[in-house]
This record gives structure tokens, sequence and C-alpha cells, in this order.
């Protein structure tokens, strides 16, 4: 009978989840308009993901070839202005946005599943395996990780999966810190005891009762860890070591360093945009934050 209920719930039963969800949706959109700089970062990092999906479809003209005289300044005909080649800064900036996203994402995502891998195993079962990823977590959040990833871009030579390798490989100790953390007192639960208690497998007991309840700081320190990736690819591409066949904000920067003097925003927009960007991920991570506490809810 119970199983019946649990595979074939009755409408009452879907009405109850139903309302529930409402009820959470409407209590996540109170919080999020009561806090200003939340609704900000929210609005933020939507605008800078709406560009980078559908931005190259609508620039107006492209970044790549020259459309106009040297230096032009802002103005209604280019609102950004061009560069020493004549190339549209805004086109660049819209094109810059995909690849800064892009490299972002793609090296949190890494670096969060590294991160949560060995704070999971070093969390759950302690001893020796504890010991040693903690030792060898030490040895890496020891590191200069922005002058190491210099080095390493520069043996290795640039490259958009190099770059998002060279930051995941970095980043991960915080995050396997933090999920050692969750772990360690979760595993110690009355659930998790009830859990070993009716014979579950290690593998069930990992990621379905503690992992769903160690994953909401993880998403949390993802979200901050993105503009920190933006940050460091911007600037890798700074230095010259992005990859040459695209578009980045750092690689824009690297160009506009030699004629500031003569064309200010050759710099300032696209500098602008990692602000903006980095700013946004970070209060939108706060407000994540806040939502997913006990505690701030309170």
């Amino acid at each position: 009978m119970a199983q019946s209920l649990t595979k074939n719930p009755g409408p009452g039963i879907s009405l109850g989840r139903s309302t529930a969800r409402a009820s959470r949706l409407r209590t996540m959109w109170r919080r999020l308009t009561r806090r200003t700089s939340g609704l900000l970062g929210v609005g933020l990092v939507l605008l800078f993901a709406a560009v980078a999906a559908i931005g190259p479809a609508v620039a107006p003209h492209s970044p790549y070839a020259p459309i106009a005289q040297p230096f032009v300044h802002p103005g209604a005909g280019y609102p950004f202005g061009s560069d020493n080649l004549g190339r549209d800064v805004l086109s660049r900036a819209i094109y810059g946005t995909r690849v800064s996203l892009v490299v972002g994402l793609a090296a949190v995502f890494t670096s969060t599943s590294i991160g949560i891998l060995l704070g999971s195993i070093s969390g759950y079962y302690g001893g020796a395996a504890d010991a040693v990823l903690m030792r060898l977590t030490e040895f890496f959040q020891v590191l200069p990780r922005f002058f190491l990833a210099l080095v390493i871009v520069a043996i290795t030579g640039p490259g958009i999966g190099k770059i998002v390798f060279v930051i995941a490989i970095l980043s991960w100790p915080p995050m396997a810190r933090l999920v050692r953390g969750q772990f360690t007192s979760l595993s110690r639960l009355e659930f998790v005891e009830a859990a070993r208690a009716l014979g579950y497998p290690t593998s069930r007991i990992i990621f379905k009762q503690i992992l769903p309840n160690a994953v909401p700081p993880a998403v949390v320190m993802g979200s901050l860890d993105v503009g920190q990736a933006i940050l460091l690819e911007a600037g890798l591409s700074f230095f010259g070591l992005g990859d040459p066949n695209l578009i980045s904000w750092g690689t824009m920067l690297n160009i506009a360093q030699g004629f500031l003097q003569t064309a200010w925003w050759m710099g300032v927009f696209p500098g602008a945009a990692i602000f903006l960007v980095v700013l946004g991920f970070n209060l939108f991570g706060d407000f994540l934050n806040d939502l997913m506490n006990p505690r701030s809810a309170r």
C-alpha cells in the first residue's frame, strides 16, 4: 500500500506538493525583492548570460574586420568607439562575454566536481584517506595560484581548454575543505546512522543521504568562484597567454594597454564588463547564501 502511494500519488498529494513548491517560489521572490543587492546580482548575471547566448547573433559589426577609422570616439554610430585597427569595440566586447563566461563556468564546474569528490571521500571515510587528501589540499592551497597559472600556460602554450584546466586544478582546495567539513558533521547525524543500520550500501548513503545536504554550501561557493575564475582568465589573457583565436576581455585589455592615452575607451569598456560580471556573481552568491541558510531565513 505504501509503495503504491509512493509510486502513484493521488491528486491530494500532488496538489500538496505543487502548493508547497509555489510557496517556496513566492518566499524566494519576496526575499529577492527585499534585497536590493541580491536583485542587482541576479539581474547582472542574467544580463551577461543573455549577452553571451544571443549577443554574437545581434552584434552590430564583425569583431574581427575593420569597419571604421582607427580610434573613433564613442558615439552614435559606434557606442564603444573603435580600436587601433578600426574594429568595433562594442562587438568585440559582446563576443568576449561568451568566452569569459564559458571559461569561468567550465573551470568552476570542473573544480567543484574535483572538490566534491575528494572532500566527500575525506569527510566520510576519515582516517588515512582524510590525512592524505587534506595534506594534498593544503599543498595546493599554499601555491601562488596566479603566478603558477602563468608559468603553466606559458610552458604548455595558450588555449581555452588549457586555461580552463589550469584554473580548475588550482581552484578546487577550498571546495574540498568545505565539502569535507559538511560530510564530517553530517555523517554523524541520526539519519545517516539509521541508513547504516538498515544496511544501505555506502554509495547510496553518500549520494542519497549526505550529498544532497552538502550541496547547497557548495553551490554558494561555486557561484562566488565564477567571478574569481573570470578574473584569473582575464589576467592570463592580459599577459598575452589567452587563446589567440578567440576574443576575451583580457585580450582586449592587453591590446588597449598601449593606447590608453590615445583611446581610453579601449580599456574602460572591457574593464567595466569584468567589474560588473564579477560583482554580479559575488552579489548572486551572497543572495544564495542567505537563501539557503536557515538562520538567514529566520
